[in-house]
């Protein structure tokens, strides 16, 4: 991400609590604090006087550092999105709640010390690393050994307890309300549902379902010139909602997987597109024969 951000003539600002992280060295501004606290991140930017300068934010990271980047661009009036609906998103609980309000379908949540429905997916609320943590419950006495599992990845030891539904994964990515692609998750199935790669096939594409959904999240959470990476469960004809990221990680798919499936400038034209909305129209040639990338 930095790398392709450095092709740009921009002044680029890298957040990192190690003073030697490597983003550094190809930053013209640097701000040596955690990405889990907006509070120093804006303290840092304001006695460097970069306040008037900061135009975007790009996130790379999932989890607590968007909500520290939400809280940033709130202060500085970037758009973005505010903390507090950022923080809805990344807790799976809380965007599960605002998603059936809105009429997005998603699995139905169980607490942990109530009545359960066999089968469930325990997992974390908010994992500390991607996709790990989860487990498939068939039966009772498998309950505490999976909680305990997903307590071993999850920020502030909080589970979700999810109702099971079978189906093909897949992911959507979306740069604001315009589509991008959607590909399809290759996992080690069950009990665990580790990750091992993706796969693209031309026109199994599903937009024409997806586009209304994610146009509800644009407005339910105030998203305003953001990249949207939905994760879904494709059950009978009907999508459930997982997931939704708002950052450039996640799983190889920025960093490997789409430059083989769209060619290796990829990168730079979403991130054209992010920093000058107003001008840019992303344009991208979809190919016609199916791409796969697995890993161990």
């Amino acid at each position: 991400l930095i790398n392709n951000l450095r092709l740009f003539d921009i002044p680029l600002i890298v957040v990192d609590q190690d003073p030697s992280a490597v983003g550094f060295d190809y930053s013209d501004f640097k701000v040596v604090e955690s990405t889990y606290d907006p509070n120093p991140i804006l303290k840092s930017l304001s006695e460097q006087g970069l306040f008037s300068q900061i135009t975007s934010i790009i996130v790379k990271s999932s989890g607590q550092p968007l909500v520290a980047a939400a809280y940033v661009s709130e202060a500085l009036k970037i758009p973005f999105i505010t903390g507090n609906n950022a923080n809805q998103i990344i807790n799976k609980n809380l965007l599960y709640q605002s998603c059936q309000e809105s009429g997005i379908l998603t699995p139905k949540l169980f607490k942990i010390d109530g009545p359960i429905e066999y089968p469930v997916v325990v997992k974390p609320s908010l994992s500390q690393v991607s996709k790990v943590g989860i487990t498939l419950v068939q039966k009772e006495d498998q309950f505490l050994d999976a909680v305990k599992y997903a307590k071993s990845f999850a920020v502030k030891n909080q589970v979700n307890i999810g109702q099971y539904v079978d189906g093909t994964d897949y992911t959507f990515i979306f740069l604001n309300n315009k589509p991008i692609v959607c590909l399809e998750q290759i996992s080690s199935g069950e009990p665990y549902f580790y990750s091992k790669g993706f796969s693209y096939k031309k026109g199994k594409q599903f937009f024409e379902d997806v586009i209304p959904i994610v146009e509800s999240l644009i407005k339910k959470f105030n998203i305003e010139n953001s990249l949207i990476q939905m994760d879904f469960k494709y059950h009978q004809n009907q999508l459930y909602l997982l997931e939704v990221h708002l950052d450039y990680g996640g799983d190889l798919i920025f960093d490997q997987f789409l430059g083989k499936v769209f060619g290796s400038d990829f990168f730079q034209k979403v991130i054209t597109c992010h920093l000058y909305p107003q001008k840019h129209h992303l344009d991208l040639t979809y190919p016609n024969e199916s791409i796969e990338i697995t890993w161990d």
